[in-house]
């Protein structure tokens, strides 16, 4: 019905000034040509990851945050991947790049503080991990789902809280709320290997 009204209002207009072919070209293409966007879909990324498929993960990543994104998962990606190919610079520019657009993001200061050692930045990363508890005790609302969640609870848990507590803090409501969302098992069963 929109498509209608506007197509009608248009056509009207580009009869007045002679523009009727060219309209009627560009709503052809654009019915007929198909989409070319090298967006990926977040899923599909993720499950390149864990397929171990790294390069293609990264790959899919920087096409994605080429062409505008939204949310912090796709330069996580992208470092997580480089990381995994051993590619600690361009997961240091990643992060740093990806900070300056999620300034309050505690999943990034984490896997931040990892690409910092491995930089050999010590003082960075140290600093990054205090950045971390101080986000989440002052804002504690902003990390209420289910990813932030996960990192919170390994961020305790890695600075030695109550593997009890943690797990029914973090990781318990995570699983029961979301069961199919495998990073809350898979850190539970890390928490559980690590006692």
């Amino acid at each position: 019905m929109l498509t209608t009204t506007l197509y009608r209002v248009s056509k009207q207009s580009a009869r007045s000034i002679g523009l009727l072919p060219y309209l009627l070209a560009g709503l052809l293409l654009a019915v007929l040509l198909p989409h070319t966007s090298t967006a990926a879909d977040l899923t599909e990324t993720r499950q390149l990851f864990r397929a171990g498929k790294y390069e293609e993960c990264a790959e899919a990543a920087v096409a994605t945050m080429a062409e505008g994104y939204h949310g912090e998962d796709w330069p996580l990606l992208k470092i997580e991947s480089d990381l995994q190919l051993g590619r600690h610079a361009a997961a240091l520019q990643t992060l740093e790049a990806a900070l300056k657009n999620f300034r309050y993001s505690v999943r990034l200061r984490y896997v931040g503080h990892r690409v910092l050692l491995l930089n050999k930045l010590p003082e960075r990363a140290k600093s990054t991990l205090e950045e971390v508890a101080q986000l989440a005790t002052q804002a504690t609302y902003r990390y209420n789902d289910s990813a932030n969640r996960v990192t919170l609870g390994k961020f305790y848990a890695e600075r030695g809280a109550d593997a009890r507590r943690v797990l029914e803090t973090f990781f318990d409501p995570v699983k029961n709320t979301q069961p199919q969302f495998p990073d809350a098992f898979m850190a539970a069963g890390e928490l559980a290997l690590s006692k």
